[in-house]
């Protein structure tokens, strides 16, 4: 039995098309609700992102960078970023079961009366967050 080069050359093309076609709405689709301004949060910092801007962080000791630059605070308004940082903890903490059940895959909450004020006062105290308010609607709570 003789195979031609053409015949497998076609048939080689034809199973890429249909790998390159098989999960392309799942890819696309978790592509798209990556790119959804959001803020995430996992053991080590709160980070927030609004594309195509860069994305901004608060550290546990209140640390706030943007693109990794740490940006000087004075003591008072590092004191109202560990508070911001250590109440998302705490609503990860609740939700940590779930987290571990499913590596690897987030938890997302809508802010609660709580969180939405401590958002207002950050909005309000650091006009660098300012563009990335739209990033506070959706709160992404992770494994790690």
């Amino acid at each position: 039995m003789r195979i031609s080069i053409k015949s497998l050359l076609l048939a080689t093309l034809a199973g890429l098309s249909l790998t390159a076609c098989g999960d392309n709405g799942e890819r696309a689709s978790a592509r798209a609700e990556r790119m959804k301004p959001a803020t995430s949060v996992t053991s080590m910092e709160v980070s927030m992102r609004q594309p195509p801007g860069a994305a901004v962080s608060i550290g546990p000791d209140g640390t706030l960078k943007l693109d990794d630059v740490a940006l000087p605070q004075p003591p008072e308004k590092q004191q109202v970023l560990q508070n911001y940082f250590g109440q998302l903890q705490m609503r990860r903490q609740q939700v940590l079961d779930q987290l571990q059940a499913n590596p690897g895959k987030p938890v997302s909450i809508a802010p609660d009366a709580q969180i939405k004020q401590l958002q207002t006062e950050l909005l309000a105290e650091f006009p660098e967050l300012r563009p990335y308010a739209g990033s506070l609607e959706l709160i992404r709570l992770e494994s790690r």
